[in-house]
């Protein structure tokens, strides 16, 4: 079963240690920031599948962060604030919100309007399967299996793999991996994507021939054994 990361944005410690527990007691993994001054470093688009935003936060305010995260992130994004003037509103939800909530408002309201956001989001996802050489890849349910044999993988791991088998036997670079894996420009240094790979490389060990080859001084590539990686 396909798991659903929240990024929640609130600088009430007690509320959002609630809010938190609550939704996190219905199944939901929910990260939490106070403010929204390192946004900018979160990989929104591979990691989180919505965003609930408080308006009156140290630093940029909730309507900035919310036109800032749209850029990248195209998800739901529900306000949720006690700021509940009709201007309020409109500007938070044509700043690019998905919904504005007010506070209060009760735990089981919030989960919800977060689940049928979810499910609105879903029947949009394209939900076609991937299918590599005995790899099959369902992006609605971030499920891989491998000659029939489920894989287990991450969310960072599924999304890495999946660029892979949407490249098949195409060298992928450093970067490349990186900048659409992570969700992030590649500083050179950084080798998550590397570790990654390694992790993904042990999965596909025994099951078939399908492997994750270096090139040197060029990237990487899904090939089979039996092929030359050129």
């Amino acid at each position: 079963m396909t798991c659903t990361n929240i990024l929640l944005i609130e600088d009430d410690i007690q509320l959002a240690r609630w809010t938190q527990e609550y939704l996190e007691a219905h199944g939901l993994n929910v990260e939490h920031h106070r403010h929204g001054n390192r946004l900018e470093q979160l990989p929104l688009a591979t990691h989180f599948d919505l965003v609930l935003c408080d308006v009156m936060l140290p630093g940029r305010n909730g309507f900035e962060i919310v036109e800032a995260i749209r850029q990248r992130f195209s998800g739901p994004i529900l306000m949720l604030t006690a700021r509940n003037t009709e201007e309020d509103q409109l500007r938070g939800l044509h700043g690019g919100a998905s919904d504005y909530l007010v506070k209060p408002i009760s735990p089981a309201l919030l989960l919800a309007r977060i689940q049928a956001h979810l499910r609105q989001q879903q029947r949009r996802t394209d939900h076609s399967m991937i299918q590599v050489d005995g790899l099959t890849l369902d992006p609605a349910e971030n499920r891989a299996c491998y000659q029939g044999v489920d894989l287990n993988l991450t969310p960072s791991e599924f999304c890495l793999l999946a660029l892979f088998a949407n490249h098949y036997r195409q060298v992928l670079t450093r970067e490349f991996l990186f900048t659409h894996g992570i969700g992030r420009a590649y500083d050179g240094l950084t080798r998550t994507v590397d570790g990654r790979i390694t992790r993904l490389r042990r999965k596909l060990e025994g099951k078939g021939p399908l492997t994750i080859k270096t090139v040197w001084g060029k990237g990487y590539l899904l090939t089979c054994n039996a092929e030359e990686a050129s």
